[in-house]
């Protein structure tokens, strides 16, 4: 209920629409988890493009979808903000979702840059 009113005061709230298509992945929605993040597909700024591209592979991986879900987590990983704690974070939900256990510590252990300190 939380993140529905969220999403209705702060449509365009980049973050709100992240977690929003979270809480759908997170009933089992996933046709509704991609529309969500595909809505906005052409407003997502670059320095985003990562933690949206993310958020995607782990919808993708959750469904049992590997080759989509590679293809996002490779447009997140050469993304912008790729090292930002929240893309980090997501790509390495997507890589455990798909039971890629190194993988995903790997990604946990790196340094992650706060945006906002540049």
């Amino acid at each position: 209920a939380l993140c529905r009113r969220a999403r209705w005061a702060h449509p365009d709230d980049l973050f709100v629409r992240l977690y929003a298509a979270r809480g759908w992945l997170s009933r089992g929605r996933f046709l509704q988890a991609c529309d969500e993040l595909e809505s906005f597909r052409e407003r997502v700024p670059d320095d985003w493009r990562g933690r949206w591209a993310a958020e995607l592979a782990g919808i993708h991986a959750t469904a049992g979808f590997e080759a989509s879900s590679d293809r996002w987590l490779g447009v997140a990983e050469s993304a912008v903000d790729a090292a930002s704690a929240v893309c980090l974070y997501s790509r390495a939900c997507a890589l455990a979702d798909r039971q890629r256990w190194g993988a995903a510590v790997e990604l946990g252990a790196r340094k992650w840059r706060n945006p906002l300190s540049q």
